[in-house]
């Protein structure tokens, strides 16, 4: 079901999946986003997001420990390095509820 709410996500952001998408073709802990690894995979692990690079893209494995606030706060930093503006604003407005 995690794995179901990382697709989730990546889609409402218009983020590929490399590989399949349906359940009964994919592992159900490893996932490749495509995200060039050059780029992204320093960002990522500054912020203390732990990925690795894959040739098409960054791989994402979820474990048992993780939880949809992890794929949250992935989200959350691919939106902040593609629009540190909007992501700021959005932050803000939820810390004030």
């Amino acid at each position: 079901a995690l794995g179901d709410y990382l697709i989730a996500q990546l889609d409402r952001e218009g983020i590929r999946l490399v590989g399949p998408r349906e359940r009964q073709h994919r592992a159900p802990h490893i996932y490749v986003i495509a995200l060039p690894a050059d780029p992204w995979l320093d960002y990522l692990n500054q912020s203390g997001i732990r990925v690795s690079p894959e040739r098409d893209g960054i791989r994402v494995s979820l474990g048992m420990f993780n939880t949809p606030a992890d794929i949250d706060r992935l989200i959350e930093a691919i939106r902040h390095r593609e629009n540190p503006a909007a992501s700021e604003a959005r932050t803000s407005a939820l810390a004030k509820l």
